[in-house]
């Protein structure tokens, strides 16, 4: 059922830095978590078949909420160490007065700390981390 698989996904997508950031709608995240997990329902091991109105419904919307929560917040801390890593690394190799515009944090941030962003968002998309 794909109702289990969007429930997961939309909680991820809400809580990850790289969706979860407010320039990015909440119904175009919704919409991309639905277009996901239709598109992928068809190669996913099945769902147990449970009558959406039930207690039990409840019960598995509230896991696959929490699960995709956790997952989300796994990688935000993934990326939060990398971008301390980066910051870290800058400073050390006295490159923190370069700085540029972060608005995702809205502080100015060391140009390290950004490449390190996006070296964690290329391997998180090249380990596959968006699919499992």
């Amino acid at each position: 059922m794909v109702w289990w698989r969007f429930c997961r996904l939309t909680a991820a997508l809400v809580v990850m830095r790289l969706f979860g950031i407010p320039r990015i709608a909440i119904q175009v995240r919704i919409v991309l978590a639905l277009l996901i997990s239709v598109v992928g329902a068809p190669v996913m091991r099945p769902m147990p078949a449970v009558d959406a109105f039930s207690p039990l419904a409840s019960v598995y919307a509230s896991e696959q909420l929490s699960i995709g929560a956790l997952l989300g917040l796994v990688v935000d801390i993934l990326f939060a160490v990398f971008t301390a890593l980066g910051q870290l690394v800058s400073v050390q190799v006295g490159l923190d007065m370069a700085m540029s515009n972060d608005p995702l944090n809205g502080v100015g941030s060391a140009v390290l700390r950004g490449m390190y962003q996006v070296y964690v968002s290329l391997l998180f998309l090249a380990l596959k981390g968006h699919i499992e």
